[in-house]
Parts: C-alpha cells; sequence; structure tokens
C-alpha cells in the first residue's frame, strides 16, 4: 500500500518532447518545490498536479491538471517557471476564495501572501 500526503507533482514524459525552448528541469524543479510544500500543499486540496505538453504550432504549450481543473498556458517564447506557478497559485488562492487585483504574477504572489497569513 502506498500512502503519500500532500500533493505530488506529476510530470508527463511528453513534456520533455513538446517543450523545445523552455527549461524542462529549472520548471519541473520551482514547480516541485511550490507544489510539494506541505503548507501550500494542503491549500491545494488536491493530491496530485499534473504538468503535461500541449502541441503548439507556433511555440511553446503546456498544460496544468489540478484536480478538475486544465490550465493551458500557449506562448511564442519559452516557458518559464514563474508562469508556470503564479498559474498554480492563481488556481490555490481561488479555491479559498482569496483573488488577486489583476493577472500579474506580482498580484498573484500577494494574494497568496494574504492566503498563507489566514492559515
Amino acid at each position: 500500500m502506498n500512502i503519500t500526503f500532500g500533493t505530488k507533482l506529476t510530470i508527463n514524459p511528453n513534456l520533455r518532447k513538446t517543450l523545445k525552448s523552455s527549461n524542462l528541469d529549472e520548471i519541473t524543479q520551482k514547480t516541485r518545490m511550490i507544489v510539494e510544500n506541505p503548507c501550500l500543499s494542503n491549500l491545494l486540496h488536491e493530491d496530485e498536479v499534473i504538468l503535461s505538453g500541449l502541441k503548439n504550432t507556433k511555440g511553446e504549450g503546456l498544460l496544468i491538471e489540478i484536480g478538475n481543473q486544465k490550465i493551458e498556458i500557449m506562448t511564442k517564447n519559452p516557458i518559464n517557471s514563474s508562469l508556470v506557478i503564479s498559474q498554480i497559485l492563481l488556481y490555490m488562492c481561488a479555491k479559498n476564495n482569496v483573488y488577486p487585483s489583476n493577472g500579474s504574477p506580482i498580484s498573484i504572489f500577494e494574494a497568496t501572501k494574504k492566503l498563507l497569513n489566514k492559515y
């Protein structure tokens, strides 16, 4: 029997084939630090976050699956870890009824701080 506590980050093998110019190792490492952090993991309310590749003929594509939610990132430029992390934190804030003032990463990080201070 395999018992785990908290959220686990899973990287779909197709992601390495799909992302051509993004630094997958950095995305994986930094995203894992956020997703598997015990305090943040508890606020995600999910067992698993899955990162998969998305076909994008004009650039990079990444799919984040959290529970029943699917978040697509499509860009002409390389995808960086802060973009992935901000989308996960935005999901976490919305799940806990804390909303940033706008969609900028700074606003999302401020809302996350507010959420963490509540708990």
